[in-house]
């Protein structure tokens, strides 16, 4: 099977909001599964040090973590060329707004969001090779 059917069977998935799709074509066997490009989580204090992975929030703030969800390339940029950035510092996000872009195998997934509020931080740069369940922006919900 050809990388061009393989990148036909994800648009079909996205395409009709399918879960997962498995495929057979004589020996070859494909499976895939989608996955969300985010996970956020209400966070407290934390006694450990701040490190890549990790954000100490102070106990009386509610924030909301977006995580990286898979190893990639994050990218804050919709093209290459472009000086544009989805999102920036101060700005205001609704829930699915997309804030970014992970590349990994030449596969482009949207990162979004699920929660509406303001962009507190950005915790990583264009380019940057991220980690699964690495923190990439903190966001300020409009619950608050």
């Amino acid at each position: 099977m050809k990388m061009d059917n393989i990148k036909e069977l994800i648009q079909l998935m996205k395409d009709n909001h399918l879960k997962s799709l498995k495929v057979k074509d004589g020996d070859l066997e494909i499976e895939l599964e989608a996955h969300s490009n985010y996970s956020n989580k209400v966070v407290e204090s934390s006694s450990s040090p701040e490190t890549n992975l990790e954000k100490s929030v102070p106990k009386d703030s509610k924030l909301i973590e977006i995580r990286s969800t898979q190893i990639g390339t994050f990218y804050t940029q919709p093209d290459e060329d472009s000086t544009d950035t989805f999102v920036k510092v101060g700005d205001k996000v609704t829930s699915g707004d997309q804030i970014g872009l992970i590349e990994i195998m030449k596969l482009f997934n949207e990162v979004r969001v699920d929660h509406s509020g303001v962009i507190e931080e950005i915790l990583v740069t264009n380019g940057e090779l991220v980690e699964y369940d690495q923190v990439l922006m903190l966001l300020r919900t409009e619950e608050e």
